[in-house]
């Protein structure tokens, strides 16, 4: 299992960074998942930290409702 934590609320990543801490889970293990465009001092932040970081763009006719 590989999870993906998609979120750009800071108490989130911060509980899920000491989850995997206290349980030895290795920063590699998993991902956190945002939009492009939204909290880019968060993905750099976790980046920087050594956390893998995916980001997310959103195309097509049905872009605009995704991000609302």
């Amino acid at each position: 299992m590989y999870p993906a934590i998609a979120t750009h609320d800071p108490e989130i990543l911060d509980a899920v960074k000491r989850f995997a801490a206290e349980r030895g889970i290795s920063q590699d293990a998993y991902e956190f998942q945002m939009l492009y465009g939204i909290r880019r001092d968060l993905q750099n932040a976790l980046r920087d930290a050594g956390y893998r970081v995916r980001v997310y763009v959103p195309f097509g006719r049905e872009w605009f409702p995704y991000f609302m």
